[in-house]
């Protein structure tokens, strides 16, 4: 009785541990995914009126100016995914280099966050990649949030669902001369932003991949209670 009484909490303890390196990436990650498009847009000359950090989200970029056109808008959206899965992946080097499960898993909640922020949906940087290939890919993006905040239910996913109604409204009404213009997009820039976005989610999946199996030689199972923490 005694050995199976220590063995249990020895059980539960490593269930904590394990509870709290997730956790402590989460807080960690929080703000990580959208800082990198704030210097994106500062680059391409469009001053940020505003910078607020919101738990579970990030940080909210409200800008001065709307981007000139499609191809301005998916270059500020990309900038930020891509500076924020090298963060991600140096965080997975670290942890590797140091064997902490702790940096291990930072960089798996940052791949995870960074591919949740490539949905081309609404206010995400995917919904302003996509105007530079098809703004159709709206509704399979809208599809796949919603089955997210259904399969997940969370505040702020209903919340980007509702933000991105109007977007979605906008497919299926006429397009001013001015809108035309404004998704004018040469070949070889759709081509461009094409391989930068599908390339991108291909890589953020692999990382997780790599992230897990290097979490599963620590002992912590991401697969567990890891996913559940980003959405409670």
């Amino acid at each position: 009785m005694e050995s199976g009484e220590k063995s249990a909490r020895a059980a539960r303890s490593d269930w904590r541990a394990d509870r709290e390196v997730f956790r402590e990436a989460e807080v960690c990650s929080a703000a990580t995914p959208e800082i990198s498009p704030h210097s994106a847009e500062i680059r391409r000359d469009h001053a940020a009126d505003d910078l607020d950090l919101y738990p579970d989200v990030g940080l909210a970029i409200a800008l001065k100016e709307a981007p000139r056109n499609a191809w301005m808008e998916a270059c500020v959206g990309i900038g930020g995914p891509m500076l924020g899965s090298l963060g991600a992946l140096v965080c997975n080097v670290l942890g590797e280099f140091f064997a902490a499960p702790l940096f291990i898993a930072l960089a798996w909640f940052g791949y995870f966050l960074n591919l949740f922020n490539l949905t081309p949906v609404g206010m995400l940087d995917g919904g302003r990649i996509v105007t530079a290939l098809s703004r159709w890919l709206w509704l399979p993006g809208f599809a796949v949030l919603l089955w997210f905040g259904w399969k997940y239910p969370n505040f702020i996913i209903w919340l980007i669902v509702l933000l991105s109604l109007p977007r979605i409204y906008s497919l299926f009404r006429r397009r001013t001369e001015e809108e035309q213009r404004y998704f004018e997009v040469t070949p070889s820039q759709r081509w461009t932003m094409s391989i930068l976005y599908f390339g991108l989610i291909a890589v953020l999946l692999f990382g997780m991949h790599v992230a897990q199996q290097d979490l599963d030689k620590h002992g912590v199972p991401a697969h567990g209670h890891g996913r559940h923490v980003i959405v409670q």
